[in-house]
């Protein structure tokens, strides 16, 4: 994290998908028209280049080594997540280390839901700097500055107006790979105490396995333990260290011992048979699991 702006990570998947909203995307359902907005410096001049310059887009694709059609297809399915819980009567929806998304400004299913973004308030001014004049399409948005080493999560939302007793969407989207597991685990406890029945948790984790490449259609190398080391390396130099990995049950395991019953655990490769992209996908895929809760 740098003091003041977005993080590297974060404005590396707003670029990511910026890229694959363009003309001719190898993810065609991913729309997000402010990924330019809420990019600054080099990556906005990249992103540009990949809107102007033929074939560019297809270039950064293939140097993200799979992360380009990660980060479309993830987002694609938490997208399906918001779409699925305001149907079934989310009228909140909270994002815990909202960073640079932009779902509030992009999701006209969430004309009647508040959405509070929750981040560090230096980075919350930055963003709103780059949003100046790009009004929201959500009924509302509230900014939840907190400076987690020093704040209490909990008693911030009461602040400013989160109601534990309505139905409330929590997006935790590409945030527990950073966080030690005490805090993941105390993050959850906060989602508990403040979901009422019919709230929603939906939870993106790393798996121990890191990723993997695909040498057919049905088999493939999980990285080597001897990589891994290079894998963590790759998000050190972004300044944001991987610290967590979970697997399945143990995500199972979290959720539901606080009484959230698990409706869905997935990956990249179910995520594509919903949303098949429009060219093969990369053989490199990252181990990351999108885990969806519900308070019955």
């Amino acid at each position: 994290m740098r003091e003041g702006r977005a993080s590297t990570t974060a404005e590396a998947v707003a670029f990511l998908r910026g890229v694959a909203s363009l003309p001719r995307s190898a993810t065609p359902e991913v729309d997000d028209p402010f990924a330019s907005t809420l990019l600054a410096g080099p990556l906005r001049v990249a992103l540009e280049v990949a809107r102007t310059v033929p074939g560019a887009g297809a270039v950064f694709r293939a140097a993200s080594l799979g992360l380009f059609d990660h980060i479309a297809l993830r987002t694609l399915t938490i997208d399906d997540a918001v779409r699925a819980a305001v149907v079934d009567g989310a009228r909140q929806l909270c994002v815990l280390g909202a960073g640079l998304d932009a779902r509030a400004y992009r999701m006209p299913e969430l004309a009647s839901v508040t959405v509070f973004e929750v981040d560090f308030p230096a980075t919350q001014k930055d963003k709103r700097a780059r949003l100046a004049g790009v009004s929201p399409v959500a009924r509302e948005v509230r900014f939840v500055g907190v400076d987690f080493e020093r704040d209490s999560l909990h008693d911030r939302l009461t602040e400013v107006g989160h109601d534990s007793t309505t139905p409330t969407l929590w997006i935790w989207e590409g945030v527990t790979p950073y966080l030690v597991r005490e805090a993941i685990v105390s993050t959850l406890d906060v989602i508990a105490a403040r979901s009422c029945v019919g709230s929603t948790v939906v939870v993106s984790y790393v798996t121990p396995g890191l990723a993997r490449i695909a040498l057919g259609p049905s088999r493939a190398l999980t990285v080597p333990t001897v990589l891994a080391p290079a894998v963590h390396a790759s998000f050190a130099i972004l300044g944001e260290g991987l610290r967590s990995t979970l697997d399945p049950q143990e995500m199972a395991s979290l959720l539901e011992a606080r009484r959230f019953s698990m409706m869905g655990d997935t990956g990249s490769r179910e995520w594509a048979r919903i949303h098949p992209p429009r060219t093969r996908a990369s053989r490199f895929e990252t181990l990351e699991r999108v885990a969806v809760a519900r308070r019955p």
